[in-house]
């Protein structure tokens, strides 16, 4: 509950606000709060938030002039003052929200026998934020809520939590609602009707995520699994709030279950464990590209998985859109390499043949580009192109990330042709991936395709060599 009488121990005694707050602004504040007892609605919260961002910006100015006016007010002084000025703000903007009024939720009718009254209240009262207590939070806008005890459904799926994806926003400490402000915006490859690759724009929220795109989340998730995919996150439910939108898009979530709920990113993975060896890479990338190639070589079983996986998501019927090593993920027993984040995903089992080659292309080459600037740290094209060559020199790591999604040989592969048909059209667009590709892996892929549809002969589970996969020689020999 948010009682408006905690807040006005914010500006109570001693603090800075007490003290440099003229006796006016004190009364309006003390004034609205009075007029405004229990819980403060969406209007109320605004306006009160509103008064409180002039008065900073007025203490800032009268603080300013007090460094200005007395010698013994230091700037380092002054410095700390605003930052504990702007500390109270964020204390008192979390403490003013509004509750997160939900418009509709719907669960998995499957899910629903097995979830407790009590879990269920407490699912509803942290995504409307009556009351925010998850065991703990997520990357920057997802909470886990810990289940008393496993679930395991009838086809042996077993989950221990539940994630909630798009509820919160953690900025450093402070965690708020996702706010309804513009995150970044990513480009994604689509196939127009000619089968050219064209740019969309989508727009990432700070903490908070479509609609749309929880829908699409769910609907891949739940496709997978009735493909009999339990590897997958399950798909508990999704939902949308009331009357909250950022530029006519709805606000909106995602619920799973999961077995492990700390399972880790393998981006996250290499960069904790070989945050030295990137480093150098980044200093100087082509110097250092001997150093690459070491340390993925050192994990070629790994990369032959990653390659199953989405070759193993495309057979099944779905286009990923961003499957990059930070949305890849695998299990602690390093037995399963699991794709994450569908929110770009797209149904492409039911398109022609040429847009499903080129899709399973753009993905190859997406994960590829990505796999370059996670590496070096690079944006631009030409640094990617330049690294590369660097790595193609000295046999490039990825072909074996290839060898697993094409189950055959890429020993002698010309990556300088890669870049060519795959990776410049994905990455600049405008370019027709279909007619003007008909050599290498784009045949290879039309192979794939077939006039029947083909699964790929899979090992469900491989279990690591960990004298291998946890190589420490290339770490040694970079410090």
């Amino acid at each position: 509950m948010r009682d408006i009488r905690s807040l006005v121990k914010i500006f109570a005694n001693g603090t800075v606000f007490s003290r440099v707050m003229s006796s006016g602004e004190k009364e309006s504040i003390d004034d609205f709060l009075t007029d405004s007892p229990g819980e403060i609605d969406l209007v109320k919260g605004s306006e009160l938030k509103s008064k409180l961002i002039q008065i900073i910006e007025n203490v800032s100015a009268r603080l300013k002039s007090l460094a200005q006016a007395r010698p013994s007010l230091t700037a380092i002084r002054y410095k700390e003052l605003i930052f504990r000025l702007r500390r109270k703000l964020a204390t008192a903007d979390r403490m003013l929200r509004p509750s997160m009024p939900i418009q509709s939720i719907s669960f998995n009718e499957e899910i629903l026998s097995y979830l407790k009254p009590e879990m269920l209240k407490r699912i509803m009262e942290n995504i409307s934020w009556k009351n925010q207590d998850p065991d703990y939070y997520s990357g920057q806008r997802k909470i886990i809520l810990s289940l008393d005890e496993p679930i395991v459904l009838k086809n042996g799926t077993t989950i221990n939590s539940l994630e909630i994806k798009g509820v919160v926003y953690r900025i450093e400490d402070d965690v708020v609602p996702p706010l309804q402000e513009l995150y970044k915006t990513m480009k994604i490859v689509r196939m127009d009707k000619n089968n050219l690759t064209a740019m969309t724009n989508r727009i990432l929220l700070k903490g908070g995520m479509s609609l749309t795109a929880a829908k699409r989340e769910y609907m891949i998730l739940e496709k997978l699994y009735a493909q009999g995919n339990s590897r997958y996150d399950y798909p508990v439910g999704h939902g949308m709030y009331k009357n909250y939108t950022f530029k006519g898009k709805q606000f909106g979530f995602i619920i799973t279950g999961v077995e492990n709920s700390r399972r880790k990113r393998m981006g996250d993975w290499f960069k904790d464990k070989y945050q030295k060896i990137f480093d150098l890479i980044k200093a100087d990338k082509v110097r250092f590209a001997k150093l690459a190639v070491e340390l993925f070589e050192a994990h070629e079983t790994f990369l032959r998985r990653y390659g199953q996986e989405l070759r193993r998501f495309h057979d099944r019927g779905f286009y990923h859109g961003y499957p990059h090593m930070l949305n890849v993920s695998w299990d602690k027993e390093f037995k399963n390499i699991v794709l994450n984040d569908f929110e770009a995903s797209k149904m492409i089992s039911r398109l022609p043949v040429e847009k499903r080659v080129g899709y399973r292309l753009i993905d190859i080459s997406s994960a590829y580009a990505h796999f370059i600037s996670f590496i070096t740290g690079a944006q631009n094209l030409f640094a990617l192109v330049s690294f590369s060559n660097a790595m193609n020199d000295l046999g490039n790591p990825f072909r074996f990330f290839l060898e697993g999604y094409l189950g055959s040989d890429m020993q002698n592969y010309d990556f300088a042709q890669f870049m060519n048909e795959s990776v410049y059209p994905a990455v600049v667009g405008g370019v027709d991936v279909i007619n003007e590709m008909d050599q290498g892996i784009v045949s290879k892929l039309f192979n794939i395709e077939g006039s029947e549809y083909k699964r790929f002969d899979y090992i469900d589970k491989i279990v690591f060599d960990e004298q291998v996969f946890l190589n420490e020689i290339v770490c040694e020999q970079a410090i």
